[in-house]
């Protein structure tokens, strides 16, 4: 699949994101790989998404891709999470507007990363075999995680990804 349209493939990325995200152990796996781990679940969607939708890509530059993870959350999300996570009356109204605008902030990070990834896409049959997102999560454990805790957060991601995938394939 090349992508073409933006708002499309923003649209797909995100009913991807809800939909992986209800399966049993996603969103715990998930919290956990973003609080113990300090990943960023909308990269690790991302990357799962265009690689299980077979977006032929050039290589990830790591780096680039990692500054524009860190970037967008950091300008877009974070502000936003940081005051809601400092609300404790999680009833409060205030909390579930708070919840909503961060909802928002994700999805236009989402948005800035498939604009990313669609500078990456060549026609290239053969490179859709290629994983970016063993890529991105190799390079997120070597430069984000002390070097003890590395292997634990590699196997931690791959068993979200493996969890994403098999409810892909419907064996959840």
């Amino acid at each position: 699949m090349i992508i073409v349209d933006l708002q499309h493939a923003s649209d797909s990325l995100w009913a991807y994101c809800l939909e992986r995200y209800e399966y049993p152990n996603v969103k715990e796996y998930s919290l956990t790989w973003q609080d113990k781990y300090k990943g960023n679940v909308n990269a690790v969607f991302a990357l799962l998404w265009a690689q299980q939708s077979g977006v032929p890509m050039r290589a990830l530059e790591a780096p680039k891709w990692q500054h524009l993870v860190t970037q967008t959350q950091h300008v877009l999300v974070d502000p936003i999470r940081e005051q809601r996570k400092a609300i404790t009356d999680k009833s409060s109204p205030y909390y579930s507007l708070l919840l909503q605008d961060e909802l928002d902030a994700e999805r236009r990070q989402q948005q800035h990363l498939l604009q990313y990834i669609m500078t990456l896409q060549e026609p290239s049959p053969a490179l859709q075999s290629h994983s970016h997102f063993i890529d991105y999560i190799d390079w997120h454990c070597t430069t984000q995680l002390h070097p003890s805790r590395f292997s634990e957060g590699i196997e931690y991601v791959k068993q979200l990804a493996s969890i994403i995938t098999a409810a892909a394939k419907g064996s959840h």
